[in-house]
């Protein structure tokens, strides 16, 4: 039985972007100092996650689908964004706990629903105090 990893973490997008910079697993594996079967287990993972090709595979290096692109730009973006927080953040400029993260309440339904079943039943357990003011 094969199990599908479907998780995602920062990793990946670390390894995508420097396989599409590099068009090589070869290439990759060497400057990330991964093995290249693992660099292949995480482009999969990835493609897995979104359920799409990103990669097509041809003689002269690994060629960016229309999709894969786009995940590219974003992917970069993203990574600049989150070196920035961390950078922030071991700086001590901002704490963790300032940092707020929303969503749409359709998507998050969707993408978390067990944190929204645990949350409203924990949320039917808290006493609550209303205080008017006049």
């Amino acid at each position: 039985m094969t199990v599908i990893d479907n998780s995602f973490n920062i990793e990946l997008l670390y390894v995508f972007v420097k396989v599409c910079e590099l068009k090589s697993i070869n290439k990759s594996s060497d400057y990330l100092s991964m093995t290249q079967p693992a660099i292949s287990k995480k482009i999969k993972q990835l493609e897995n996650y979104y359920d799409k090709q990103l990669f097509i595979r041809t003689p002269q290096g690994m060629e960016l689908t229309l999709v894969g692109h786009n995940l590219y730009k974003k992917s970069q973006n993203f990574i600049s964004e989150f070196e920035k927080m961390n950078a922030l953040i071991s700086q001590n400029s901002i704490n963790i706990t300032d940092i707020r993260l929303g969503s749409l309440d359709s998507i998050s339904s969707y993408m978390y629903p067990s944190f929204f079943v645990d949350f409203f039943s924990e949320l039917k357990k808290l006493p609550l105090q209303i205080k008017f003011l006049i």
